[in-house]
């Protein structure tokens, strides 16, 4: 995984499999704190070979979606618009943080600075946000 040495995990859930990282997921950060995703969190093998590496033909395939963690949560963004709505809707129901996977996310053109603005903007909030650029995800933190 991007160069180095990585172990990971492949599930089966329901007679399907998955790749998942938990490692990737529960990261330490370079100030000692501990951060928990869901970047890596049942995924295909066409999203896990974005930025891991593994002799395919030694495993079963992964290609179901069902059990992803944004298809489960209900965090898929289609558009800008969506996205927002989402951000919104989680916030108001008592969320102060929000991951949402963008469809299409480098084909898309999709705006994450604005997309986050406008969300803050409805909100009346601030916070802070990072993105995987990678995976296509949008981690916001409001305050």
């Amino acid at each position: 995984s991007k160069g180095e040495g990585h172990a990971w995990n492949l599930v089966s859930i329901n007679g399907k499999y998955y790749q998942l990282d938990v490692t990737w997921d529960d990261p330490i950060m370079a100030d000692g704190s501990h951060a928990l995703y869901h970047h890596y969190f049942n995924l295909t093998d066409a999203d896990m070979a974005l930025d891991h590496q593994w002799n395919k033909a030694d495993y079963p395939s992964c290609t179901a979606t069902d059990s992803n963690y944004f298809v489960v949560n209900k965090l898929l963004a289609q558009s800008q618009n969506d996205f927002v709505n989402l951000v919104v809707d989680r916030v108001e129901q008592g969320a102060s943080e929000v991951s949402v996977k963008i469809v299409n996310f480098v084909t898309s053109g999709f705006d994450y600075e604005m997309a986050t603005t406008l969300a803050f903007d409805r909100l009346n909030r601030g916070g802070s946000y990072s993105v995987n650029d990678i995976q296509g995800i949008v981690d916001i933190s409001f305050q």
